[in-house]
């Protein structure tokens, strides 16, 4: 890339280089930048220029920049009005080229220039180019920002497990996942009596109706049991009622003498005989006392105490006899009753329903009963599961259908709370922006490399075309002295010289009244001739497109367009705005000269970046040429200082200028990252001139670094606009609001 078509970034390549196109402009100062940079282009792809001015002002502006960028050696201004060549002229023409150059190297400039153009262009690239869906790194960090969401800490990395192109698929089956998940449902997994993978195989209904049916069967099985200890029960009562049938009899025949009060001799020893026999009967000690009615009352306890242990007794031998039955050897028949149970048994355990299965039956009723009783309870248990677990059931089976990556992924979520939507964007949009970030370096670090770099490439540039010139001079010298100059004329110089002469200067100024004079014997040497503000009248149609035409004056401007109706193929481009050199502080230039800055300010900003607003605090104006999304925060924290928008983009004038020109103003210009406009597409090197030129100026700038934005917390657009607003004396502004 030419320095030309860094610097004249309004032209394009076509125009720097094309002789067909006749170029109008309205500025003077745009017009001679133009002029300066075409033959700038010119000697940088080796060609001689020729050109044609007449005002003295614009032949000292050229000059001025033929010395900035080192090309005054390679230039010569002639006066050939006289007939003959003057001494100083001779002098001019006899000057070798001497010049002084830093030792650069050129390969190494141009590649590291053109790498920091690219990592600037890429920068603003990377910033603001969609690149999650519609998204880009600045579009996430403000949703972020927006939504207040808190990242949680996630056990699994988001964006590097989820492709973007599935991102939609797995929020739509984390939105499903979350609607039928509830927090309850990991006090139930793993500790219900479920074999998980019968949930997970059968229908619900047929669970529901499975359960029911076994519960039947058991609670059939357990009736049969109870009939048999029935039957156990009555014969046990049998033996016992036989033998206390005596004790009975004797405690009737005791009970007889109950509340008697005379009782002869006779009966007192019958009495007597009777409580003895009772006693033997029970086997225990007569240590009854008192009298009649205390002995048959401790008769009466001690029957009842007999019958106490008669009933331990046969509920103790009741549980042996129980254990000792078996189908082989037994009071009662329990072959049925263990068919229909171990029946039972093999079809519990072919269905497999239970993590935990009830298998030893034994082989007497009292383990059927144990057995019976704990399956009874489980199946119990089950019924109430199903009855209240559907919602954990559809769960469990949706968790189970999906793969072992989004299974990982919901194990992710279900331990945090809130929105898991959220949080799931939150975590993949903050993970992307993480990897993003990696990728970004600091733009005002970037700026500075590249105007560093600026230096070397111009530099290189200046060397380059002096490595082509300088051998050319040896080849090329033009040895004149003073006792021949009153014997060479303008004529017979450029007749015998003019190659030499381009080739030693390649370029050459001169005034139109020159170049018509001698235009036959020059035209043949040169490549290009440009004419400022002046139309040739005997140049030929057919050479016109050696000619490059370019004007600004008003005369020129009504001329050139009659004068290119006589002309093939050519082209007119008109040039609108005005340009400016700003080396000073406006505090320190008149009104006219303010009124320029403004208006070449104004317009260049507004031809960069249209999409800017102006607030107005305490009299000073804040230009904002930030994005919307800084705008609308932006606009929040000027509020509550009291500040107004006066003018925004949708406006169809230019208020700019006026701002710009207003002494009350004071305007404040925000940026970000140091660019006027954030379109990777129009970065050049005008844009960051214009950026100095407005520093020079006298404008403070505010420039929002949006690397610094991503990459630490405590840099945010309300701290940055509040402290500029403070060295400003504006934050008072609140308290008046």
């Amino acid at each position: 890339m030419s320095l030309a078509q860094i610097y004249c970034s309004e032209l394009s390549v076509l125009d720097i280089q094309n002789k067909h196109t006749i170029l109008r402009f309205e500025n003077r100062i745009k017009c001679l930048n133009t002029v300066f940079w075409q033959m700038h282009n010119a000697i940088s792809n080796q060609q001689k220029s020729i050109l044609v001015l007449e005002r003295k002002d614009d032949l000292e502006y050229i000059n001025y920049f033929l010395s900035k960028f080192n090309l005054k050696p390679l230039s010569i201004i002639l006066d050939a009005n006289t007939e003959f060549l003057s001494p100083i002229t001779i002098n001019k023409l006899n000057e070798k080229i001497e010049v002084e150059l830093n030792d650069i190297n050129d390969e190494k400039a141009n590649i590291t220039f053109e790498f920091l153009m690219s990592e600037l262009q890429n920068y603003l690239s990377n910033l603001r180019t969609p690149k999650l869906g519609k998204l880009s790194i600045l579009d996430i960090y403000e949703r972020c920002k927006l939504n207040h969401i808190q990242n949680a800490s996630l056990d699994i990395d988001l964006f590097n497990l989820i492709p973007f192109d599935k991102f939609k698929e797995k929020k739509a089956l984390l939105l499903s996942a979350s609607n039928l998940y509830k927090r309850e449902f990991k006090f139930i997994n793993g500790k219900h009596l479920f074999n998980t993978e019968i949930l997970l195989t059968t229908s619900f209904d047929s669970l529901q109706i499975l359960i029911d049916d076994l519960l039947e069967q058991a609670t059939e099985i357990t009736n049969e049991l109870n009939i048999l200890e029935e039957a156990l029960d009555v014969e046990t009562n049998i033996k016992i009622v036989d033998s206390s049938k005596s004790i009975q009899t004797l405690l009737h025949e005791i009970k007889n003498y109950k509340n008697g009060t005379n009782y002869s001799e006779t009966e007192l020893i019958k009495f007597d005989f009777l409580i003895n026999k009772f006693c033997e009967e029970l086997k225990i000690a007569n240590n009854f006392a008192g009298e009649v009615n205390d002995k048959i009352k401790s008769a009466e306890e001690a029957f009842a105490n007999f019958l106490h242990l008669i009933n331990l007794k046969r509920s103790s031998n009741k549980k042996y006899i129980l254990k000792r039955i078996t189908k082989h050897n037994s009071l009662i028949d329990i072959v049925p009753v263990s068919k229909k149970l171990s029946s039972f048994s093999q079809k519990l355990e072919e269905l497999n329903l239970f993590a935990e299965q009830e298998s030893n039956i034994g082989n007497s009723p009292y383990t059927y009963k144990i057995f019976l009783d704990a399956v009874v309870e489980k199946l119990e248990l089950a019924k109430y599961f199903l009855e209240t677990s559907g919602e954990y059931i559809t769960w469990l089976k949706f968790f189970n259908q999906i793969g072992r990556n989004d299974r990982t992924l919901i194990n992710a979520f279900i331990n945090l709370k809130g929105d898991w939507i959220a949080l799931f964007e939150s975590a993949y949009l903050s993970g992307f922006k993480n990897s993003e970030i990696l990728k970004l370096k600091d733009a005002e670090v970037l700026i500075n490399e590249f105007i560093s770099c600026l230096k070397d490439y111009k530099q290189s540039i200046v060397q380059q075309i002096y490595d082509i010139y300088l051998p050319l001079q040896k080849d090329n010298l033009i040895e004149l002295n003073d006792g021949n100059y009153p014997k060479i004329s303008w004529q017979n110089f450029f007749e015998e010289y003019s190659n030499a002469l381009l080739t030693r200067y390649p370029i050459m100024i001169m005034d139109a009244q020159s170049y018509e004079m001698y235009i036959d014997a020059i035209t043949p040497s040169i490549d290009n001739t440009f004419m400022l503000n002046y139309i040739p009248k005997k140049i030929p149609n057919e050479e016109w497109s050696q000619n490059v035409m370019t004007g600004y004056s008003a005369k020129y401007n009504t001329n050139i367009i009659s004068r290119a109706k006589q002309l093939e193929d050519c082209s007119i481009r008109n040039y609108k705005g005005i340009a400016y050199n700003i080396n000073r502080s406006m505090t320190h230039m008149n009104s006219t000269e303010i009124n320029m800055v403004s208006l070449y300010l104004g317009q260049s900003i507004k031809k960069l970046n249209p999409q800017f607003r102006i607030f107005q605090l305490k009299g000073k104006s804040i230009i904002s040429l930030m994005k919307d999304d800084k705008n609308a925060e932006l606009i929040q924290i000027l509020n509550e200082f009291g500040a107004k928008e006066i003018f925004s983009n949708e406006e169809d004038y230019n208020l700019l200028p006026a701002v710009f020109a207003d002494p009350k103003s004071k305007p404040l210009l925000i940026v970000e990252d140091g660019f006027i406009s954030h379109d990777p597409e129009k970065f050049n090197l005008w844009q960051l001139q214009l950026m100095e030129q407005i520093r020079i100026s006298g404008v403070q700038i505010v420039s929002v670094n949006n690397y610094k934005l991503l990459t630490n917390s405590t840099y945010t657009l309300s701290s940055i606009i509040t402290n500029i607003l403070s060295k400003n004396n504006l934050e008072e502004a609140a308290v008046n609001v």
